[in-house]
């Protein structure tokens, strides 16, 4: 008698698996499509629902976490009563790796958690908002972003990268903007110009740059109004005092490029 076949010997695995093999692959094939139908259609979907709906992202990744996680319930629960398996079983499979992944994900990102629950919180209720001079922690500057994980502050010191969970943790101090920075430049376009589009652009450049405090919005008046030219002046406020020459220089810069990609002549 050869040893291959003597007592006591483990069985040779891919024959232990052979019977399951289609299972394995039918499962594997489920998850696979269900994968990507919700790469490729409902997160697609719920992005650009979100967009029109003007949805943060941190809500928006929610609703993502949830679709997936009921087409992963859906796609085994599918799978296991093709093989012919009870629901009932498939369903107390389904109920376990669930709670091992829901175990493993607080466990891992209790403080991306804390911090994204935090930041919704923020995001909601608005205790504070950009523009806005806060004190936490020992650091006081204006706020110039609120992302879903962190706020950023600028202060004398740089910028700060602050977790929105510890505004739940400290008291805040808030002030409003009133006394914030002014800052006030006059662009000269040729009269023939549109100046709708050229107030338009100017807002939106100023929109666009961090460094000043959103709200107050931007603003743009006629200045001034002859044969040749038309003054338009920006009023916006800076978050920090330091940096008004600098901001006012990039603003300048950029509006002239945003002028010169619409054709609009400066005078």
């Amino acid at each position: 008698m050869s040893s291959a076949s003597s007592l006591g010997e483990a069985p040779d695995l891919p024959l232990v698996l052979q019977p399951y093999i289609i299972d394995i692959v039918v499962i594997a094939a489920v998850l696979i499509v269900s994968y990507l139908i919700y790469r490729f259609v409902l997160s697609k979907a719920v992005d650009e629902l979100a967009r029109k709906a003007g949805m943060s992202k941190l809500m928006a990744t929610f609703w993502k976490i949830a679709i997936f996680l009921i087409v992963l319930a859906i796609a085994l629960s599918s799978a296991l009563a093709f093989l012919g398996i009870e629901m009932g079983a498939a369903f107390t499979a389904i109920g376990i790796i669930a709670g091992v992944i829901v175990v493993i994900v607080l466990v891992g990102l209790r403080d991306v958690i804390a911090n994204a629950l935090a930041g919704y919180s923020i995001l909601m209720y608005k205790p504070f908002k950009r523009g806005d001079i806060i004190s936490v922690n020992g650091i006081t500057g204006v706020v110039r972003e609120i992302a879903p994980l962190y706020t950023e502050v600028v202060s004398e010191n740089g910028v700060h990268y602050i977790p929105n969970s510890l505004f739940l943790k400290s008291a805040t101090s808030i002030k409003r903007p009133e006394d914030l920075t002014r800052i006030n430049l006059v662009v000269k376009v040729r009269s023939t110009s549109n100046l709708e589009l050229a107030e338009r652009l100017i807002v939106s450049t100023a929109s666009s740059c961090k460094d000043l405090a959103i709200p107050p919005s931007p603003s743009v008046y006629i200045k001034e109004v002859t044969g040749e030219y038309v003054a338009l002046e920006l009023v916006a406020y800076v978050i920090n005092p330091n940096k008004a020459e600098f901001v006012s220089s990039e603003l300048l810069k950029n509006i002239k490029k945003a002028f010169d990609r619409a054709g609009i002549k400066l005078f």
